[in-house]
């Protein structure tokens, strides 16, 4: 992420990296939180035009994708592993009870 917005603030100066934050996770430690905080303080260090745009309290829903994570999921640490990781986390199609309206009108009519 610090490569991210060093390297628009070097190539792509008039863009200005607009940022949100995620808090709240399963397992997420007060050291965590601090951690992301720390990290944007050096995103601002490196790229003063680095925009927070919130941090935002993980709530689980019904189905959302982090449902069916496995419990000894450890999130990767670079992008490849993220590249890598994401043809191994299988999320069952189908398991939302909440459906779109265009959804809903295709299952009729194939029912």
């Amino acid at each position: 992420m610090l490569r991210s917005v060093a390297n628009l603030r070097q190539w792509a100066f008039s863009i200005e990296p607009y940022v949100s934050w995620m808090s709240g996770l399963p397992g997420e430690t007060d050291e965590d939180l601090a951690e992301t905080f720390d990290l944007m303080d050096r995103m601002r260090e490196v790229n003063p035009k680095t925009q927070h745009y919130g941090i935002f309290v993980y709530t689980p829903f019904p189905s959302t994708v982090m449902q069916y994570l496995p419990p000894e999921f450890t999130p990767p640490q670079t992008l490849e592993e993220w590249i890598m990781s994401k043809s191994s986390i299988s999320i069952p199609r189908g398991t939302t009870k909440h459906k779109s309206k265009n959804s809903t009108q295709s299952q009729q009519s194939r029912d």
